[in-house]
């Protein structure tokens, strides 16, 4: 079925965007591609850069390459400045009555860069490395904090792809936990997905997403979709 057809996928593409990037931002050139059927694809790049006894004054191609974002830029920096120690103590007094986000994702790089957004946009947050400790998690929340005006998370963002349980899956099960009274509130669902089909977007949100973070976003994108849903 379409749940479990997305646990093994041929691959997006995503990888080679992201390395094109790479070499535009290093002040290189585009990817080249050589394919020949059946023997296999050749995938290489040129970068320029100045012997190692040169006294050329380096210069960062990102500040002056149009082809290359800043916002990504601005991803890299927020994500050096992130370590495991800044996530919020979830059993911080000022935390679990304030707005929270809970991150939801298997991939440590993707949560690390969600993280250090919502840390530079003053929110609080959480992390959950896939679906069974998010559901744990959220059920957890309520159950610590029963007097909480908020009751449990004011928004979640949910990787659709995870190997114990896909974001939609995972996304039904919360809407259920509402639904039998076990959480006083419904959060916000934000789908974070690879996928750009209609459908595997429609999917999702027929499930119980609010709408959809696409990867890779920029911080345009990712501020919208705060302000949008969780920012009044």
């Amino acid at each position: 079925n379409k749940e479990t057809s997305k646990l093994n996928p041929q691959g997006n593409g995503l990888g080679l965007w992201i390395s094109t990037k790479l070499c535009l931002a290093l002040g290189g050139q585009p990817l080249n591609v050589e394919s020949k059927y059946g023997q296999g694809s050749t995938f290489s790049f040129f970068l320029f850069s100045a012997l190692p006894d040169s006294q050329q004054e380096f210069t960062d191609p990102t500040s002056t390459n149009p082809e290359f974002p800043t916002e990504t830029n601005e991803v890299n920096e927020l994500a050096r400045k992130f370590s495991p120690r800044t996530t919020i103590d979830s059993d911080s007094q000022d935390h679990h009555c304030s707005p929270t986000v809970l991150i939801v994702d298997d991939n440590a790089i993707n949560r690390e860069i969600l993280s250090a957004f919502l840390k530079h946009k003053g929110l609080f947050f959480d992390v959950a490395s896939g679906g069974r400790e998010a559901l744990s998690k959220i059920s957890r929340r309520v159950q610590d904090y029963p007097n909480c005006v908020c009751g449990g998370y004011s928004m979640i963002i949910l990787d659709y792809q995870m190997p114990d349980i896909c974001g939609p899956k995972c996304a039904k099960k919360i809407l259920s936990l509402f639904e039998a009274g076990k959480i006083p509130s419904l959060p916000v669902i934000i789908g974070h997905t690879a996928y750009s089909a209609k459908e595997d977007r429609d999917y999702f949100l027929s499930c119980g997403a609010c709408d959809i973070l696409e990867k890779p976003f920029t911080t345009g994108n990712f501020t919208m979709m705060i302000e949008k849903w969780l920012i009044p």
